[in-house]
């Protein structure tokens, strides 16, 4: 055991004045070269005195005996406030943000470019010639791909790019260009259509 190892044990007994002369002098002189221990002679003078004094009250049976469960209930409450403090710190809440403008950003701009999205992208004539292929090139079958106002866009787009081809179809009225061409009309506009590669 070192001197500084004994001199702690013997603190406790200085404070209470319980050493000889000699040793008291050897913890003094050893406490002015050690702050570490002057620091625990300072700490029990203060807690002596506190215990010391005459209004003071020491507790009842009944508080020692439930201190045990109070301390790890609270011990238990600052685990939880941790954990859910950690997800409201304000470096994460600003990484958590980011991330979500991001996600939302990228969803959006996909919409954007979805089947829906291309179609106010694309030209008019290129959506419904893709729209067209697949269907049987009757009217029927074209009239069921396109609805009323879509037919009429396509109406005023296919007099505008390729009147000058349809001479042979042109009737007294604008609308009756397309709907009153019968299948085989319809399948020889197809095939004009398609060497001209207009589309």
């Amino acid at each position: 055991m070192t001197n500084h190892s004994l001199y702690k044990t013997k603190l406790d007994d200085f404070v209470m004045g319980e050493l000889s002369k000699i040793e008291q002098e050897e913890i003094k002189a050893h406490l002015n070269e050690c702050s570490e221990c002057s620091e625990s002679i300072n700490l029990l003078k203060e807690t002596l005195k506190i215990f010391s004094a005459p209004n003071f009250d020491m507790p009842q049976k009944s508080y020692f005996a439930s201190l045990a469960p109070r301390v790890r209930e609270r011990a238990e409450q600052k685990e939880k406030k941790v954990s859910l403090s950690f997800l409201f710190d304000n470096r994460w809440v600003g990484a958590f943000a980011s991330l979500l403008l991001i996600v939302s950003s990228a969803f959006l701009l996909y919409n954007l470019n979805s089947e829906e999205g291309e179609m106010i992208v694309q030209d008019a004539p290129d959506y419904y010639y893709s729209s067209i292929q697949s269907e049987n090139y009757s009217i029927s079958g074209l009239s069921a791909t396109i609805s009323g106002d879509d037919w009429e866009l396509l109406s005023a787009v296919i007099d505008e790019e390729i009147g000058e081809y349809l001479d042979i179809y042109q009737y007294d009225s604008d609308d009756d260009q397309i709907e009153n061409l019968s299948e085989n009309e319809w399948h020889e506009f197809y095939e004009n259509f398609s060497k001209e590669n207009i589309l």
